[in-house]
């Protein structure tokens, strides 16, 4: 869509920035209603971060010569996306499964779960390293703030501790 000043808006290329930001917006307001400041404090962060990043992708879908499509003075190289075969959206859809699993299981499950899916399906990695790393993210997150920091993580609704 042609909007005034040479600015090209793509409807489908806003669709992940808004679905992120109202997940993040949700995400803040659920921490809101934790009981101790100190609780709420890093998911408020993180849902501050995800909605910042989410308005950043959503502008630069209004940037000229950002929308889909044959750009001039461009070869079929320069076009290819940075994880080709694979969507976008997929990144997205891993990214916000990943929150909602924080809620529902916790950080100790999160953390690995997501590393392993998205070096298997996005990076495609192989499988022994995919796994490794998400064994080896899970060990440093627990050695960083459980044995080190004597913090307790989060551990979602499903009350999953490590």
């Amino acid at each position: 869509m042609q909007l005034p000043g040479n600015l090209v808006f793509a409807p489908k290329r806003a669709i992940p920035p808004l679905v992120l930001g109202l997940l993040a917006v949700g995400y803040m307001i659920i921490a809101t209603g934790f009981g101790d400041p100190t609780s709420m404090a890093a998911p408020l962060l993180y849902g501050g971060a995800l909605l910042g990043l989410s308005i950043v992708v959503l502008a630069v879908s209004f940037i000229p010569g950002t929308a889909p499509g044959k750009r001039p003075g461009r070869t079929a190289r320069h076009e290819d996306d940075a994880f080709p075969g694979r969507p976008t959206g997929l990144i997205f859809l891993l990214t916000a499964a990943f929150i909602a699993l924080v809620f529902i299981a916790g950080f100790y499950v999160a953390i690995p779960l997501f590393l392993l899916l998205f070096l298997r399906f996005v990076s495609k990695a192989s499988w022994p390293g995919a796994v490794i790393t998400a064994i080896v993210a899970m060990f440093f997150t627990w050695a960083v703030f459980a044995y080190f920091l004597h913090l307790e993580v989060y551990s979602g609704y499903l009350h999953i501790r490590v």
